[in-house]
């Protein structure tokens, strides 16, 4: 895979940095648009879609390439959405994502692929996630942060979407700590 050189990686930063008023006009509208079924994406303007729709090719675009080279700090400020519409696939880009400095936000299903990827600061305790959504390393570093294999999936799924039921702490009292 080939590396993306530092300044187009800026120009592609600044790019989407310009745009999130815009983007977050859209998460509003979405945001109401889930809690409001008679409300209509017929009200979200042409310009709205098209910055949506360019923040998406810039995303695809850095999906491409080998992100190693780009250092943590680069990323403060850029914002990573999550979403059906937008799946984010890190998976083969190496990348160092410091979550503290990024804006991220994710729906209510969706979760990034973050394999091959360097974290830092990601968190357990606003964000859902799965074992599956990291490397085996970051796992063992944040072992505490993830159940058992022995917990069966239907379970470990609930457990990070923040379903987890009472029987399934009775059941499996690993979840209640």
């Amino acid at each position: 895979m080939e590396k993306l050189d530092l300044q187009t990686f800026r120009n592609l930063k600044q790019e989407v940095v310009n745009k999130i008023e815009i983007i977050m006009k859209f998460v509003e509208l979405y945001e109401i648009q889930k809690s409001d079924e008679n409300y209509e994406y017929d009200d979200i303007s042409k310009y709205e879609f098209d910055a949506i729709n360019r923040y998406k090719e810039i995303i695809k675009t850095l999906l491409q390439y080998d992100l190693s080279d780009i250092d943590f700090e680069e990323w403060r400020g850029f914002f990573l959405w999550s979403s059906k519409e937008i799946p984010l696939d890190f998976s083969k880009t190496k990348a160092n994502l410091d979550f503290s400095i990024i804006f991220y936000i994710q729906d209510d299903k969706t979760l990034p692929n973050l394999k091959s990827c360097k974290i830092k600061n990601f968190d357990f305790y606003r964000y859902k996630y799965t074992r599956n959504m990291f490397d085996e390393d970051f796992v063992k570093e944040n072992i505490e942060k993830f159940l058992s294999a022995d917990i069966p999936q239907e379970v470990t799924e609930r457990f990070y979407n923040c379903e987890t039921t009472l029987t399934d702490i009775k059941t499996y009292t690993e979840l209640a700590n």
